[in-house]
């Protein structure tokens, strides 16, 4: 009787054991740090934007709702000052749009990148909205130079990367990850080395 209790207890040890590898080893691929390798950097969704607000095809209350939103980030951002007031509009409905697929469930949602007038050297403002009971929610408010698509999912919505090149040897990396109902920041990582070096050094963002 000890023995096979004794038995049981290391099959279970080493059940559990197994277990603890495994996680650990799932947790590192849904965290991977590899989004600088150029392959990875092919799979920009800002390179599909092929209208601007005012052209895309959307009723006039989706346009209005999107516009609003676009408005707020920029002025949250004070960016609205490089144009004249009665500009403002005309310019906004100037940003490029596009859907893009990022739940495996099926449906799209909506891309908008902020005009170029709006932009810096590492990038432009960029939000996301998904729909949901008939309108255009904000799913996240962002900025990058590259949006990127990884394979890793949650709650059926793909992990994405906004890409941030700070310099000529240097690029910033944040992840988010969908919760249910929006975006939320998961991980950032820097990654600088030269153009021509295979492995740059990657290192957590500061706090």
């Amino acid at each position: 009787m000890t023995n096979r209790l004794t038995t049981r207890l290391a099959r279970l040890a080493l059940l559990l054991a197994l277990m603890l590898v495994l996680g650990s080893v799932a947790a590192q691929a849904q965290n991977s740090r590899d989004d600088w390798k150029p392959e990875k950097l092919r799979s920009d969704l800002l390179r599909n934007l092929p209208r601007t607000l005012d052209e895309a095809p959307i009723v006039a209350a989706e346009r209005e709702q999107i516009y609003t939103q676009v408005v707020a980030g920029l002025r949250r951002l004070d960016l609205l000052v490089a144009v004249e007031p009665d500009e403002q509009r005309e310019t906004v409905m100037r940003s490029p749009i596009g859907r893009v697929h990022l739940s495996d469930h099926g449906g799209t949602q909506l891309l908008v990148q902020a005009p170029r007038v709006f932009c810096g050297n590492g990038g432009c403002p960029l939000w996301l909205f998904v729909e949901r009971r008939g309108r255009w929610e904000l799913a996240l408010d962002t900025g990058g130079g590259a949006l990127l698509l990884r394979d890793t999912t949650n709650r059926h919505f793909h992990d994405i990367v906004t890409v941030w090149h700070m310099s000529g040897r240097e690029a910033r990396f944040a992840v988010y990850r969908w919760d249910g109902r929006r975006y939320r920041s998961f991980d950032c990582y820097d990654a600088e080395g030269e153009r021509d070096s295979e492995v740059p050094r990657i290192s957590s963002c500061p706090a």
